[in-house]
């Protein structure tokens, strides 16, 4: 048994299939769509950058003109690895809402095992023996109804665990911490103290599209 199927054990039928169909896959979808903009805004300025650079390096020449261009050189360097960063949350959360969406389709409602359709059969063939007869077989066929409950409880505490599991392995690596600036970006001060003039200021990045969990303001996760 592993560790997200003990974790959603004690839960139960109708609190997992709620869980499950409180995230909405195309809202995670949407998300992805957000974080894939914010890559392409990030590679095309650097790709941008780049090439400015290498237009203006003929013109400018001396000590002014390698510092700018070390500097911008940095820019390029940092946007491009934001970008990939950006790539790679976007590809766990494509995969999430792929998964989520298997996870519903596969969701089982607690009404579809809970019927008492044992129960009645067992009491109605039971009526063949009189009034005996039909409350054995009434008990006999709640048994069975119980039996079948629990399976259908089992089976959807799978479901939400390999939920759980493709969640953990779609976010490792890729949903992380941006990386942290790189030292003498325009903006930073130099050795000297003295701050370096002109060209954009970097800091570090600002938080992108929220990722709290597929399914974002919407629900989502089944409690992964």
């Amino acid at each position: 048994m592993s560790d997200y199927t003990q974790r959603y054990q004690h839960v139960s039928h109708r609190e997992l299939y709620d869980g499950v169909h409180a995230g909405d896959p195309q809202q995670v979808e949407g998300l992805a769509s957000q974080w894939s903009a914010l890559r392409d805004t990030l590679a095309g300025l650097a790709q941008d950058l780049e090439r400015d650079l290498g237009k203006l390096a003929p013109a400018w020449t001396g000590e002014a003109a390698r510092e700018f261009h070390d500097r911008l050189s940095l820019v390029v360097g940092y946007s491009t690895e934001l970008a990939e960063g950006t790539a790679e949350v976007r590809d766990a959360l494509n995969l999430m809402a792929g998964q989520l969406r298997t996870a519903q389709q596969k969701a089982e409602s607690p009404e579809e095992t809970d019927d008492h359709d044992k129960a009645i059969e067992g009491a109605t063939k039971g009526l063949v023996a009189g009034v005996p007869g039909m409350i054995i077989g009434g008990f006999l066929g709640h048994q069975q109804d119980k039996a079948e409950q629990e399976k259908a409880h089992q089976r959807m505490v799978q479901v939400v665990a390999d939920l759980a599991a493709g969640y953990e392995v779609a976010s490792y690596g890729r949903v992380v911490d941006p990386p942290a600036p790189p030292p003498r970006l325009p903006g930073d001060v130099d050795r000297s103290g003295a701050s370096v003039q002109g060209g954009p200021s970097v800091g570090a990045p600002a938080a992108g599209p929220g990722t709290g969990g597929p399914g974002g303001g919407g629900g989502g996760t089944a409690g992964t």
